[in-house]
């Protein structure tokens, strides 16, 4: 915090992660909030979002996700968007064995 004070109109610093965590690093110190003043908030992905991502992902590795495959697929996709768990960034379709 020191080094970013004292060097504040020469140094940007980023701070980048799932929003709650990055709600309860700012509460941590009054003075990063200060410090952090933009905010840029990227929101999770759709459901139908995922399915273009497994379908993408699946092409890249010569798997073919059908049309069917992407329905069953969906009611899961729909719930973790409705929970907000895990599709915030896209890891959710990485744990799928295609």
């Amino acid at each position: 915090l020191l080094y970013m004070e004292n060097h504040r109109d020469e140094l940007v610093v980023f701070g980048a992660g799932y929003a709650k965590a990055m709600e309860k690093m700012l509460e941590v110190n009054q003075g990063l909030r200060r410090r952090f003043s933009t905010v840029i908030e990227f929101f999770s992905y759709t459901p139908q979002e995922l399915i273009a991502l497994t379908q993408l992902m699946g092409r890249e590795t010569e798997d073919v996700i059908t049309e069917e495959e992407s329905q069953v697929l969906l009611p899961s996709y729909t719930k973790f968007y409705m929970e907000q768990s895990y599709s915030e960034d896209g890891d959710l379709i990485r744990g799928i064995d295609l």
